[in-house]
């Protein structure tokens, strides 16, 4: 093998080293991100299982012109431990009023429900334990990251081989060193490939679905109860606004609340655009709105279709160079698998 090919071979398997310690690191970091911000709902598993009794379970709103997450879901408890009797109450935020009121309804006064008391101070006690699908989410990136790593590290070298195998030898030589670094690339576009699926998924596939479902909703009559510009900054300063409109409606014998205004999210970095929206809503004002007659609690201003449509097609670019690369590598894989046999 000549010094050139030996020195191609060294970068090659060098450059997957980083590459899968790069991956390994990401998900080390993920891990610990996610373990120190959710500590202590992490240690509830630890806790003691006890019955509870719910005594409050209702949706407060905050100031709904200054606060980004204004429906409060807060649920107080009461439950037995030690032989003495506790009282503990939990508050959820939320940005949608749907959301928050649902957190409640699973909750009603007067339900026996189970909770998980710490041990170590028994005033401390919660309803739900944190999926922990959650935190085990970020290791997969680990478990990508070392197995390449082991891969390259414990590859054995080739027995040398007779002098009139040489020459082949060193032709296979490129597709010996692909096979270091076209594993992780595959898993490297694989993932890019699933990452470009969720989200056309989340950002179109799914609010046009939710979209089309909503054209045989009831109409109903609503009062709106409050309207605001709601407006969102990045790490770059850059400010998003979107149009917050929380109205009530009755649906057979109940009252109802909702904020939803689309299903596409609308949002806009031109202010003025959000304000002429929110404009057609002032408070007290009555409009229409479509209620879900299969669940009364779901119901939305606008349900038809949203130019935000072609923001959600966004993924697909993600999708198509995941899926341009696993094209592109499915051959030369395969290529590299026909010169290893034909070596041995």
């Amino acid at each position: 093998m000549s010094a050139r090919m030996q020195d191609a071979s060294v970068a090659v398997k060098r450059s997957a080293s980083y590459l899968s310690l790069l991956v390994f690191l990401m998900g080390l970091a993920a891990s610990a991100i996610f373990v120190g911000a959710s500590y202590r709902r992490l240690a509830s598993y630890t806790w003691v299982d006890a019955a509870a009794t719910i005594e409050f379970s209702e949706v407060v709103e905050g100031d709904l012109q200054k606060e980004e997450s204004p429906f409060h879901t807060t649920i107080r408890f009461r439950y037995s431990f030690g032989g003495r009797s506790y009282v503990a109450e939990q508050t959820e935020n939320y940005g949608d009023y749907r959301e928050s009121q649902t957190k409640a309804d699973r909750f009603p006064v007067g339900k026996l429900v189970p909770c998980y008391v710490n041990p170590k101070n028994p005033q401390e006690a919660v309803l739900q334990r944190p999926p922990i699908w959650i935190f085990l989410f970020p290791l997969a990136f680990c478990a990508i990251g070392a197995a390449g790593l082991l891969f390259i590290r414990l590859r054995r070298p080739r027995r040398e081989k007779p002098e009139a195998w040489k020459e082949f030898i060193s032709e296979s030589t490129a597709a010996k060193s692909s096979r270091m670094i076209l594993p992780p690339l595959y898993v490297f576009f694989s993932i890019f490939s699933l990452g470009g699926v969720s989200g056309l998924y989340v950002c179109c596939l799914k609010p046009a679905l939710r979209t089309v479902s909503a054209f045989p909703w009831n109409a109903r009559p609503c009062v709106i109860i409050a309207s605001r510009v709601k407006t969102v900054g990045d790490s770059e300063g850059d400010l998003t606004s979107s149009p917050d409109i929380l109205y009530s409606y009755s649906f057979g014998d109940r009252q109802y609340k909702s904020n939803r205004y689309d299903f596409w999210g609308e949002s806009s970095e031109i202010w003025a655009e959000i304000e002429a929206i929110v404009a057609r809503f002032p408070p007290g004002s009555s409009c229409i709105c479509y209620v879900n007659p299969s669940d009364p609690a779901d119901a939305v201003l606008e349900r038809g279709f949203s130019w935000n449509i072609f923001y959600g097609l966004v993924p697909l670019l993600f999708l198509s160079i995941g899926l341009a690369g696993l094209f592109l590598l499915i051959p030369l894989m395969r290529k590299s698998e026909r010169l290893r046999r034909a070596v041995l």
